[in-house]
């Protein structure tokens, strides 16, 4: 058994004789552990939380839907909304929020609202409107994100079609002008 002689900053070592190489290090590493400013109340709030500990954060608070690619904003915007989601998962409220988090306005229409549809029984459109520039389209991964979002907050059991459009915005004075400049279709089947 080696003898270390612990650094001047380490406090004196409380424990036995007996013990090992591993506890020793340990008992080091650790004695200054009080003087490490920890912010805990910090590191539960979503707008306050460190962005390298945001993801632990998501993770502890069970963000359906996570991207490490999205903006700051965006990430802690999910976040500070995944209790209110949980609350209503499976509701279309919560599909609603889910989408507003990521900036995403969308519009819902369930089978029974509008039968001139012919949708199945106990399915639902979302369409899914998205702000972009004019010169670049959308992009498959974020189509991909907008899925999956949906997926997460949506009642398990109910199949969904989803739309996404591009809308290209425009201000002319004091109005704001949005038109569609494209738009995917997909369909979920149900398994």
């Amino acid at each position: 058994m080696t003898t270390k002689t612990n650094p001047e900053w380490a406090k004196a070592p409380l424990l036995p004789y007996c013990s090992s190489d591993l506890e020793r290090d340990l008992d080091i590493a650790l004695s200054h552990i009080e003087q490490v400013e920890i912010p805990i109340r910090d590191l539960w709030n979503p707008w306050k939380c460190p962005l390298v500990a945001l993801p632990y954060l998501a993770w502890a608070v069970k963000v359906g839907h996570w991207e490490s690619s999205w903006s700051e904003k965006v990430q802690r915007q999910v976040v500070a909304d995944s209790l209110d989601i949980h609350r209503i998962r499976g509701t279309r409220p919560a599909i609603e929020k889910a989408l507003s988090s990521l900036d995403v306005r969308c519009e819902m229409v369930e089978w029974f609202e509008q039968p001139d549809l012919n949708m199945e029984p106990g399915t639902f459109r979302v369409t899914a409107h998205v702000s972009t520039s004019g010169s670049e389209p959308l992009d498959p991964a974020f189509t991909d994100q907008i899925w999956s979002v949906v997926s997460s907050a949506k009642p398990a059991s109910r199949p969904f079609t989803l739309a996404v459009q591009g809308m290209l915005k425009a201000t002319f004075g004091p109005a704001l002008v949005l038109r569609v400049v494209q738009a995917k279709l997909l369909k979920m089947e149900t398994k």
